[in-house]
């Protein structure tokens, strides 16, 4: 570890990493076949040399979720409760229960919760030290705690996202124990977002005019219009993230957690947010993302371990958890930061879909186009890029994404630089061009078109 905190620079030996073909996983818990064919990241074989039976905790019998936290596509984080009369019960003070969902309610998790464990000791904490989220397997068989979750789950499915209702909690042996990084009480309150890439992507072409990260939200804006998706504009652009300067209008500190902006305590807010930006980690973040990937998806090798874990540190999320007043402080003073979600992910099944995504970033022209025209209609790109506020990057001619609705004629774009036509599904077009109403370019008319 390096002064600060920051661990020293490391690279992966795909070797050491395990990145063999797939065989038995073995353990001091465990010895059980691989199941490739239910479609699972297979991540080859290698010793869990740290992972043992004495160093993993049984979830209490009678421990119950009493609120659900939140989830992602994988996983779901529920705060749990564990009865006091159990004489381990302050073993899991201060930890929350993370734990892998599956389609349908019923389904046993594939989940790998050894191998994951092993990634996060072997790769992630010499990486990112102590700025990773704690986090330690626990024992959950035969947990009647499985059913409690779900039931909560299936009791708030209305109210969560669409994309992941109707997904539950897959029964297992294992689950995780991680660091509780909610706010505590009314002074303290916490931001949560993806830092993403920090840096442009190396495969990015050179005319680019936004980040990899603001190129791929204007993707989905265009590709998924729906209501409950954020505006491009209204996301933190990751080129901000490390303090290098750069046009104020893009580097908002709100935009990192835009339903604060309104607070009666927005000007101490901002400078705690600005704050995020300024941190060591931060930077060692982005050079870590860098070191790993040199190329870009493109012509990453699959089986290069370091490419899985710059994709993995690529994907994390970080959590800052701040003091609301000056006079209240948490362990490590008024900002306290860590970062999570840092599930390995296995090339070998995933480089086609990074590969087919970046392509289509570059030949669709969501790097490049500074223009969108709809109906006839031409109108500003929702993103707030950094390279956007940057004269070195701006584009010599417009550059357009043309976007029609399905089955209708195609329009033709007539002295500007198409990008091709983009077809949005009939369902979506009135709510796609209510989004677009607020965007519209006065300034480029009917004349200049």
């Amino acid at each position: 570890m390096t002064s600060g905190g920051l661990p020293r620079s490391r690279s992966i030996d795909s070797r050491s990493y395990g990145l063999s073909p797939s065989k038995a996983v073995t353990s001091d818990l465990s010895a059980r076949k691989r199941r490739s064919s239910r479609g699972r990241d297979e991540p080859g074989s290698f010793a869990l040399t740290k992972v043992t039976s004495n160093s993993i905790k049984e979830l209490p019998r009678g421990t119950k979720p009493i609120r659900f936290i939140g989830e992602g596509a994988a996983n779901a984080v529920f705060e749990i409760q564990v009865p006091v009369t159990d004489e381990s019960a302050t073993q899991f003070k201060g930890l929350l229960l993370r734990v892998a969902k599956v389609p349908q309610r019923g389904q046993k998790s594939t989940y790998d919760y050894l191998f994951q464990q092993s990634f996060f000791e072997k790769s992630i904490l010499p990486v990112l030290g102590k700025y990773a989220v704690h986090q330690e397997m626990v024992g959950l068989r035969h947990h009647d705690i499985f059913e409690e979750m779900n039931n909560l789950l299936a009791s708030l499915d209305v109210k969560r996202k669409k994309k992941f209702r109707g997904s539950f909690i897959g029964e297992s042996e294992f689950g995780l124990l991680v660091e509780d990084m909610t706010a505590k009480d009314s002074d303290h309150f916490t931001v949560e977002f993806k830092p993403k890439w920090l840096a442009q992507s190396p495969s990015a072409p050179a005319n680019a005019i936004r980040c990899r990260q603001c190129a791929l939200e204007l993707r989905y804006f265009i590709t998924n219009p729906s209501g409950d998706r954020s505006l491009p504009i209204d996301k933190p652009c990751p080129l901000t993230l490390c303090d290098d300067g750069g046009a104020a209008s893009a580097a908002s500190p709100f935009r990192l957690a835009p339903g604060l902006a309104t607070s009666p305590a927005r000007e101490y807010i901002a400078k705690r947010l600005v704050n995020i930006t300024k941190q060591p980690i931060m930077k060692e973040l982005r050079r870590q993302q860098m070191l790993h990937d040199t190329t870009g998806p493109l012509t990453a090798d699959p089986k290069d371990a370091n490419f899985a874990l710059a994709m993995t540190i690529r994907d994390c999320t970080c959590f800052a958890q701040i003091s609301l007043r000056p006079s209240v402080e948490i362990e490590e003073g008024p900002l306290k930061l860590r970062f999570g979600d840092l599930d390995w992910k296995n090339p070998a099944n995933k480089i086609s879909h990074w590969r087919g995504l970046e392509a289509a970033l570059i030949n669709d022209g969501f790097y490049t186009a500074n223009r969108i025209q709809f109906r006839g209609d031409y109108y500003n790109v929702p993103t707030l890029c950094a390279l956007e506020m940057s004269s070195d990057c701006r584009p010599p001619a417009t550059s357009v994404l043309q976007v029609d609705e399905e089955g209708k004629p195609q329009r033709q774009t007539r002295s500007v630089s198409a990008q091709g036509v983009h077809y949005i599904r009939t369902a979506d077009v009135d709510e796609f061009a209510h989004r677009l109403l607020a965007l519209k370019d006065r300034a480029v008319t009917t004349q200049s078109r």
